[in-house]
Order: C-alpha cells, then structure tokens, then sequence
C-alpha cells in the first residue's frame, strides 16, 4: 500500500499579485517517483492575518484542525521557501513526538535546526552555485550516498549557525552546515541543498523506504 507524504505548502504570489499557496513541481515528482502519495499541507492559519508576523502561535482550533491534517500522514516533506512559519515547527514537532519520518530540505533544513531557539546567520557565495560537501561517515547521508564528498547545488541566502537538537552530518569547504540528523527518530533528516533540482532521487527513495518499514 502507498504512502501518503505530507508536503508543507509555502506562500507565494501569482503573476496576478495575488496571494497562493503551492508546493514546486519538482517535489511532487520525487516523491510520485519514489512510490509515494503527495499531499500538501496547508496552513490553517489565515495568512493574510499573520504576513507579517510569521511566527504567530496556533491556536487551539488551528493546532487542532492542523492535526486533523497530519493524521492523514505517514511521513513528511519541509520544502525550500522564503519564510519559516510557526506551522513549520507544528509539522516537525508532531514527526518527532510519533516518530514519522521526516525530510527537511534547504528552509526545510533551516526549520530543523532552529527548533527551539537556534538563530539563522546570513551565508555568503552559497546562492545559485554549485559547490562541495564532505559527508561524515556515521550519517544517514553517507548511508545513502556511500561517499565522504558530494557535489551539491544551493539556493540560500541564510545559514544556520548550528545543528541545534540535530547532529551535524555535513559541511561546505567553507564550514557551511549542509546536512543535519535528529538521531531519536526513525528518519528526521535536512540538507541545506535541493537535491529534487539534481539527480538525487536516491534521497527520496530512501525516505520513502522508511516510511515503508514503519
């Protein structure tokens, strides 16, 4: 039986100037081809009431209609964006305290990381560039991969400063964190790169494998 993956939607504005909420093509493909079922997660905040204040708490109902949500999940996808809202962490803390698997990707990532209080550092020479890793050796990535070195591809202007709750797996040459694991669950995984824009649809069948043995 396929599993469904939950796809945190982020906001964007159409050509028209008017307020959306989508998920990149490119993650629902990885996850259809790696046998999964996307669903995307929309916020139950109304966001023209919190765009300017992303870090609104949920209320009871929000959290409540959220959760509503998230049941209907095996596993979840925190894609790249331009702001972390506070439904973000409502989606990571839920994976984490049912121990769902769960894959963070570039703000994804950044969402991991800051969990409980890290701060996000701005990054310099790391948007639109391609550039090196180095994977540690006792990592789910390496796992993965089966390499200490990979090229990858980055589109941020931000970086963390740490691992925070999460294990630091993967750097840049420059000490640029590329790869962080929560090593209490099952699969709670982020890379700092998009790897749905590479041919790196071994991450996702990986995930997706998981998800399948839980």
């Amino acid at each position: 039986m396929k599993k469904i993956i939950g796809i945190a939607a982020r906001p964007t504005i159409s050509e028209s100037k008017r307020n959306m909420l989508g998920v990149y093509e490119s993650y629902i493909r990885c996850i259809i081809r790696a046998g999964g079922i996307p669903l995307i997660i929309s916020p139950t905040q109304d966001m023209e009431y919190i765009k300017d204040n992303s870090y609104t708490p949920l209320t009871i109902d929000e959290e409540t209609d959220l959760e509503t949500i998230l049941k209907l999940c095996d596993g979840f996808l925190l894609p790249g964006g331009s702001n972390i809202y506070q439904y973000d962490y409502n989606i990571l803390e839920y994976a984490i305290k049912n121990n769902k698997p769960i894959l963070g990707i570039c703000l994804g990532m950044q969402v991991m990381a800051t969990y409980k209080g890290n701060n996000l550092v701005l990054s310099y020479n790391h948007n639109h560039v391609n550039h090196e890793i180095n994977i540690l050796k006792d990592s789910t990535l390496y796992k993965i991969f089966n390499k200490e070195k990979l090229i990858v591809n980055s589109r941020h202007k931000e970086q963390v400063k740490d691992g925070g709750l999460y294990k630091v797996i993967a750097k840049s040459n420059e000490g640029v964190i590329e790869g962080i694991e929560f090593e209490g669950n099952v699969l709670n995984l982020g890379v700092q790169w998009h790897p749905e824009d590479l041919d790196e649809q071994i991450l996702f069948d990986y995930f997706i494998e998981q998800i399948k043995k839980q």
